[in-house]
């Protein structure tokens, strides 16, 4: 079966929607977690937490690529926790 470029291109940007709309969540999460630290005075970065997260992406196929991913999602998060 032949596939066509703009079909394929159009599956591809319905994905990149949905991973955005997930960012997006994950940043709302993340700026309501931010203000639960804050109330409770822990601080935004958790290292222990931030490596459970790595450990986890590390199951994954090609995880070099996932964990610059995520370092740039968690980097973001913490930005998101921070301006509470």
């Amino acid at each position: 079966m032949k596939m066509d470029i703009n079909f394929l291109r159009n599956k591809i940007d319905r994905l990149d929607a949905k991973i955005l709309r997930l960012i997006k969540k994950r940043l709302k999460l993340a700026k309501q977690m931010g203000k639960l630290k804050d109330v409770q005075g822990i601080k935004v970065e958790d290292k222990k937490r931030e490596e459970e997260v790595y450990k986890s992406l590390k199951k994954n196929i090609d995880s070099t690529f996932v964990v610059k991913i995520y370092e740039q999602i968690i980097d973001q998060s913490k930005k998101a926790q921070s301006k509470t």
